[in-house]
């Protein structure tokens, strides 16, 4: 809902997003008990914001796995666009 965003972020922005959404998805994890399960979602397209976190929380931590993503682009369906992975903790 906010369409100016793209002009005030710069590039090195993305990887201070990442490096901090990163920090925020592991502690947020080591809250979950056992069959525990957490959603981690983003209203950003940025393969840097979404995947990547995901995939970096995840890197050399026994117990979790995502269970699911889902992209959802605007214009191919109704909507805005955002990400979404469930992770479940064993």
């Amino acid at each position: 809902r906010n369409p100016e965003i793209k002009w005030r972020i710069q590039p090195h922005d993305l990887e201070n997003l990442h490096e901090r959404q990163v920090k925020l998805l592991r502690n947020a994890l080591r809250c979950l008990k056992p069959g525990g399960r957490a959603v981690y979602s983003t209203c950003s397209l940025e393969r840097r914001e979404n995947e990547e976190v995901v995939d970096e929380a995840l890197r050399g931590v026994a117990g979790w796995r995502c269970q699911e993503m889902r992209l959802r682009l605007p214009g191919r369906e109704t909507g805005d666009g955002f990400f979404a992975a469930v992770i479940t903790s064993a």
